[in-house]
Formats: C-alpha cells, sequence, structure tokens
C-alpha cells in the first residue's frame, strides 16, 4: 500500500500521490509565486507576507525546496519599477533571513535587480549630474544586505563607465571623481581595466607635452591606486611613446627629459622589466639617452663588484649580466688507409711494414668556455667569469660582426674566433663607436 508523497496518507496500490494533494501543491507554487513577486514589485506594501508564506507552505505542501524555486522564479518574472529597486532588494533580503537561505542560492536571479540597480544609478550620475551618494549608498546595502564583496558589482558598475565613455559630453575629470569615490568600496581590478583608455589618453598627452607629470599623475592616482594594474598601464604607455620616439632614429632633449621624468616619477623597473616588454623599444630610449651623455663627454656612474683590476684612467662604462664566450678551437684526426703485413717481434709486439695513404683532417668549431659578465670599459672588453675571464682591448678590435643576440669579435693578436652571446648588439656596436679610445 503506497502512501502520498505530501499528505503521507494511503494512496492505495502502485500509487504515491493523491490527485488532489498534486493540485493542491501546485496551486501552492503558482500562489507562492505570485506572493512573492507582488512584493518585491511593491515593496512599500507592509503585508504579512510571512505568515502568508507559513500558511501556504501548511495547506500545499510547500518544501524548503519548493519555496526556494518559487523565490528564484519570482525575481527572473519580476518588473520592479527603478524607484523601488532598492527596497525591493531590502525585502528579498528579509525573505532569505526568514528561510536561513544564503545568496548563493539566489544569485543569478537576484543579480538581475542588483545589475538594474546599479546601472540605472550609474548613469544617472552622468546624465542627470546627480551626487554619488545614492549609489553609494545601495553598495553599502547590498553588500551588508547579502554579505557579498564588490566582485560582483563590476558588471553594472563598468557598465556606467562604457556609458561615461561614449557620451562625449561626460569630461575626464567626471569620470575621474566617479571612480575615485566608487574604489573606496570597491578597489576593483575589472574597473580599473576599464579605465585604460583614458589612462593612456592621459599619457599620450604627457608624452605630447599637452599635460605636466603632476597633472598627469593628478588624473590618474585616483583612479589606479588601489590596483596592480597600474603598472602595466604605465608601461604599455611607456612602450608606445618609445616607439613614437624612435621614429625619426632622434631623441631630442626634451623627448629625453620626458621619459626619464615618467619612468623616474613613477618608479616604473626598467632594471627588471616584465618579458611582455623584452622586445619594445623602452630600454633602447634609455640607451639612447645614455651614448648621447658618453658622445658629449659625461662619464657614466656604473660601479661593479667584481676582482678586476683596471688600469690608471680606466673606469667602467657597461654591464651585461649572463654572457656565454665562444672560441673556435680545431679537431684534428688521421683518415685514410694502409697496406702492408704485420711482423710479430715477440709476445704483444707487431711491427706493421707497408704503405699509408692516410691524411690528417682538422675540423673548426665553437666551444663554450666561460659564461659571466660582459663589462665594457673604456680602454677593454672584458668577459668577467670565476672559470675564465676574457679581455679584449678595445684598440686590437679589427671589426665587430654583430648577431642578434650577440658578436663576434675579429681581434689583431688572434685569428682564432671569439662570440660573445646573450645581449642586444645594437647597443654595444654605437656604445663603441662614441668611446674616446
Amino acid at each position: 500500500m503506497g502512501k502520498c508523497k505530501y499528505c503521507g496518507q494511503s494512496a492505495g496500490f502502485f500509487s504515491h500521490v493523491h490527485k488532489e494533494c498534486e493540485n493542491k501543491h501546485k496551486l501552492g507554487i503558482n500562489q507562492l509565486t505570485e506572493l512573492i513577486t507582488h512584493t518585491l514589485e511593491n515593496p512599500q506594501n507592509v503585508e504579512d507576507w510571512a505568515s502568508r508564506i507559513r500558511l501556504l507552505s501548511h495547506d500545499c505542501y510547500l518544501s524548503e525546496s519548493d519555496i526556494q524555486k518559487s523565490i528564484n522564479f519570482a525575481i527572473q518574472s519580476t518588473n520592479v519599477e527603478n524607484n523601488n529597486l532598492r527596497s525591493s532588494l531590502l525585502r528579498l533580503s528579509e525573505l532569505l533571513d526568514q528561510y536561513k537561505m544564503q545568496f548563493s542560492d539566489i544569485k543569478d536571479s537576484a543579480m538581475n535587480i542588483i545589475r538594474q540597480l546599479l546601472q540605472n544609478e550609474t548613469r544617472d550620475y552622468f546624465l542627470k549630474k546627480n551626487t554619488i551618494s545614492s549609489i553609494l549608498d545601495s553598495i553599502k546595502t547590498i553588500k551588508k544586505e547579502f554579505s557579498i564583496n564588490g566582485d560582483l558589482l563590476e558588471a553594472p558598475i563598468i557598465s556606467g563607465l562604457s556609458y561615461a565613455k561614449d557620451n562625449n559630453d561626460v569630461p575626464i575629470e567626471s569620470i575621474k571623481d566617479y571612480v575615485q569615490k566608487i574604489c573606496q568600496d570597491i578597489p576593483n581590478e575589472a574597473i580599473v581595466k576599464e579605465m585604460r583608455p583614458i589612462v593612456q589618453k592621459l599619457a599620450n598627452q604627457y608624452f605630447s607635452g599637452e599635460i605636466s607629470i603632476d597633472e598627469f599623475q593628478e588624473n590618474t592616482n585616483a583612479i589606479t591606486r588601489k590596483s596592480s594594474e597600474l603598472q602595466n598601464i604605465y608601461l604599455d604607455s611607456l612602450s608606445k611613446a618609445a616607439d613614437v620616439y624612435l621614429e625619426d632614429g632622434v631623441l631630442s632633449d626634451e623627448e629625453r627629459i620626458r621619459y626619464d621624468t615618467f619612468t623616474d616619477t613613477l618608479k616604473l623597473p626598467l632594471g627588471n622589466l616584465p618579458s611582455k616588454y623584452a622586445d619594445s623599444n623602452i630600454l633602447k630610449v634609455c640607451q639612447l639617452g645614455f651614448l648621447s651623455d658618453i658622445k658629449n663627454g659625461k662619464k657614466p656612474a656604473v660601479t661593479l663588484d667584481a676582482p678586476i683590476i683596471l688600469t690608471s684612467k680606466e673606469y667602467y662604462v657597461w654591464v651585461y649580466p649572463n654572457v656565454t664566450a665562444y672560441e673556435e678551437k680545431v679537431k684534428s684526426e688521421w683518415v685514410g688507409r694502409s697496406r702492408g703485413i704485420s711482423v710479430r717481434i715477440c709476445k704483444g709486439v707487431y711491427y706493421k711494414v707497408g704503405q699509408s695513404k692516410g691524411h690528417k683532417v682538422e675540423t673548426a668549431y665553437m666551444s663554450p668556455t666561460s659564461h659571466g659578465y660582459l663589462i665594457v670599459t673604456n680602454r677593454n672588453l672584458i668577459l668577467y667569469s670565476p672559470q675564465k675571464s676574457i679581455k679584449v682591448p678595445l684598440k686590437k678590435i679589427i671589426s665587430l660582426i654583430p648577431y642578434s643576440d650577440g658578436v663576434e669579435v675579429q681581434r689583431e693578436t688572434n685569428s682564432k674566433r671569439l662570440v660573445f652571446e646573450g645581449f642586444d648588439s645594437w647597443f654595444l656596436m654605437n656604445l663603441l663607436s662614441v668611446l674616446d679610445l
């Protein structure tokens, strides 16, 4: 004898539900959904919906799972008026608290109301010049009532930012002010990424001389202060400026001052650039400035902690780390064949009598001999390594053959090839050309 899954009474043979109970259950779900929808759409209505839900649950056999499904369905089908959005969210939080439900249980549905609220308020901030306090109050309410972090709020806020950027009537100052205040409550990486075009536009204005470094910082620090995305945005802007500065192959004094001021003020890691910028022109601009100083007689301030004895009036000019030296070596071997007979002289000793037509073959190859610092002084090229160091006087160099990752040195006193690998040859070739030997 089966029992009805709703009322628990006998349902007869081969049956587990009363038709009447099943219809009552379906009606209860519909009435519950309508009740929640009506309450969310009219949040000012003070009707005691909690007792009505309890009554429906009892009379129509509604489980907690049924209530949760009804809440989700009601939220999805709710059309809340803009001026009731925040009140509706408060009523929704009351319902969650009453049934000990978590925000994660209705996240996808509730985000429809949250997104609509923040999108409207964000757009109204730019469109109607409203104060930002309403947006901040909504953010605080949402975070408090539903115990969620700011990550879930990024999409609706970015929607407002996109509107502001696409609307030519919204100045950068207004966007900056908006982001500064929003990020006090939501220091969100996604929001900062959305601001990247604005920061890069300001960087372009700085490098073209339209604004000062102080004006650049004033307009961008508020946007990017709390974000690790800050450095990436700055380095991208620096890379683009380097490309522009190198188009004519000449770095003017004004361009160099702007470039150095940007890197120094923002403390950019030129000595340890991310791999993304390994092939960029960022370092090449710095090197051009360095070459200009050398050409004008300025002695470089390069120090090196290595046991190298410099000669009188010799000083360090540049240092490359992780350089490998290759030297040419020759391998000899005899090839060919011989004919004749072997004569035994004593046990284990034979003497061959006959004719040999073998010949000696020499093969040249490059062998790595040491790895360390390639040091450029005003007198020498020095490869310093704990295993083996190599010193090549600059005046003894006949020619340099540049490669993509190093140079080959041809020496006056040694005919064997010598190659240094592990750096961009462009700078070394130009550096040696401007040194006063």
